[in-house]
């Protein structure tokens, strides 16, 4: 990170012990550096849901892994309160969870910075302006916000929050500043988190359209993170309170001229196409910046074509490394712990190439002990065994390991593996072969077994959502080799769903814009059906019958009548459920 000198003064005044929450994060992430340059012992408080341990790797930081909803004591001189999801993708994926950090997160922070008479920054939002009917917005415009939709988790978490550190700065209980961050970018940003501005690069070094809500009319104002870090320092060190201050560069670009900038600079063959403006997704945002050049002597230095080549760069260089990214194998082990030893863990025991990490999860009743043993005793590279802590059952038990590979490993491929299924000695080395391609998933060829038997072959060259919504053409958990991020962008697994999961993700992954997905061409995986294993694919399992009226009730708006038709005949003739029991 470049800092000018005057901001060196500023940042080496002397040294302190500071707290960050939310370091891990894109910005927590920078901060941290940035402190650390200036001499002083850094604290980072986080628990991962967005942030990512690697990015405090090489960092000599203090690591508290908290929740910073709950009560903590941490002394300091002064607390940088960031954390709180700020990226669509994520923050509207638990909407109340969202606004429980934005407020009691920052309710917390503040009761620290009292405790321990520490001055406090707490990270706003431009998102606090909502979709302005004012350019550029001041401090003191009021907002245009709607309190009943998709971001107002966001948005309304955040303006409570600024209201909560009102009262604290008002009745002195706190020394508070707040900054209003308006778009900021740079490098260290995750590529999976939905941003524009990674969204057009990653799209565009691989040859994808760059996607365009509104035609592209929608405006932003792009501000590098090496400004906004100089902005939050100098906010910090400014003696006296001055209410909320914005933080962001005016120089304002339709996001249409920032798609032609990035195809240019990154001389690509992409195109551009168009999608449907998301709800209340602002079109224009730029920050009067007025106060903090008044205040600051603060403004951007940064130019956005400087910064974007930057970026670029930056992304350039870690394409290797995301196509190298770990491979970890997520298997969710249930009380059928005879075919962990007959089918499981043979098939990870045979694999021509190895695997980064294997996480299994327990979703067992009665098979605790024996899962460890089989699986512990297997002598398996990188194992982890996990308890499910989300709904009992495939979907819970997923979810659970897909957290767990979020925190404790970050992106990765994930290669799920059904416990009751097998894998050939092919299997991890044909889809890992596919990776240079730049696909989001592989999907590997498929044999179903009925009672012993081979009954079909599954080696399509392409899916699309369409066909799953009458029969499964055959994409199941265990020839899914996907990125994480991706399973995210699509919302993991749905723990409503009694069975058809794969089903289900195959349609949601498949409706995502950006998403593409190829095929190894090889048959590695065997799929078993039998009425003598305790499956879901028994013919007239109850559970099965569950699955497929949740199913059926959560997708039925998407199907035309021949699709309908082709619904129930499969049921019928697969499971022996007639149109009557599904729908009654």
């Amino acid at each position: 990170m470049l800092l000018h000198k005057p901001f060196l003064n500023v940042l080496r005044m002397h040294p302190m012990r500071i707290l960050v929450t939310g370091g891990a994060g894109f910005i927590g992430m920078n901060l941290c550096r940035a402190l650390l340059q200036g001499g002083h012992r850094v604290v980072v408080l986080d628990d991962f849901s967005t942030g990512l341990r690697s990015n405090l790797e090489g960092l000599d930081v203090e690591l508290i892994e908290h929740d910073v909803t709950l009560p903590f004591d941490v002394p300091c001189d002064q607390i940088y309160h960031l954390a709180c999801p700020a990226s669509p993708v994520f923050y509207q994926k638990e909407g109340v969870r969202t606004m429980l950090t934005a407020f009691n997160g920052t309710y917390q922070a503040l009761l620290n910075a009292e405790r321990h008479k520490a001055r406090i920054l707490v990270a706003s939002t431009s998102e606090v302006y909502g979709d302005p009917a004012v350019s550029p917005q001041p401090e003191t415009y009021f907002g245009n916000v709607n309190t009943w939709g998709p971001r107002a988790c966001y948005d309304e978490g955040k303006r409570a929050a600024e209201a909560l550190c009102y009262e604290f700065q008002t009745r002195g209980r706190a020394d508070v500043r707040v900054a209003r961050i308006f778009n900021t970018y740079g490098p260290g940003m995750r590529l999976d988190d939905g941003r524009v501005m990674t969204e057009f690069i990653a799209a565009a070094l691989s040859g994808k359209p760059l996607r365009l809500e509104a035609d592209g009319e929608q405006t932003r104002s792009f501000c590098y993170v090496d400004d906004v870090i100089e902005g939050l320092i100098s906010l910090m060190a400014r003696n006296g309170g001055i209410g909320p201050l914005n933080l962001g560069s005016t120089e304002e670009v339709r996001i249409f001229d920032l798609a032609s900038m990035v195809i240019s600079m990154t001389s690509s063959d992409s195109t551009t196409c168009t999608s449907a403006r998301r709800r209340d997704d602002p079109m224009c945002r730029k920050p009067d910046i007025s106060l903090a050049a008044t205040e600051l002597s603060w403004i951007p230095r940064i130019s956005l074509a400087v910064g974007l080549e930057r970026l670029i760069r930056d992304i350039k260089s870690s394409v290797p490394r995301r196509a190298c990214c770990p491979m970890v194998v997520l298997i969710a082990a249930t009380d059928r712990s005879h075919l962990h030893l007959s089918r499981t863990i043979p098939s990870l025991m045979r694999q021509n190439k190895g695997w980064d990490a294997v996480v299994v999860v327990d979703d067992s009743l009665h098979s605790s002990d024996q899962i460890k043993v089989n699986f512990g005793s297997a002598g398996l590279n990188g194992l982890h065994l996990i308890a499910n802590q989300r709904s009992r059952g495939a979907a819970g038990a997923w979810n659970s390991g897909l957290e767990f590979i979020r925190t404790n490993i970050g992106e990765a491929w994930v290669a799920i593996l059904d416990d009751d299924d097998e894998w050939s000695a092919e299997h991890l080395e044909s889809c890992h072969a596919k990776i240079t391609q730049g696909a989001d998933a592989i999907i590997g060829g498929i044999i179903t077994f009925v009672e012993g038997r081979p009954a079909s072959v599954a080696t399509h060259d392409s899916f699309s959502h369409e066909s799953f919504l009458q029969h499964n053409p055959g994409w199941q958990g265990s020839n899914t080799f996907v990125r994480l991020s991706s399973l995210e962008k699509a919302g993991c697994f749905d723990e409503g769903l009694a069975c058809t999961h794969d089903r289900d993700l195959a349609i949601r992954l498949l409706s995502l814009d950006d998403f593409t997905h190829v095929r190894t061409g090889v048959v590695t995986v065997k799929y078993h059906v039998s009425d003598n294993e305790p499956a879901y694919t028994r013919r007239f399992n109850p559970i099965k019958l569950a699955g497929l009226r949740t199913f059926w009730l959560k997708h039925r708006s998407r199907m035309n009548e021949e699709q309908k038709a082709g619904f129930f005949e499969h049921a019928a003739a697969m499971f022996g459920f007639s149109q009557q029991q599904i729908t009654q």
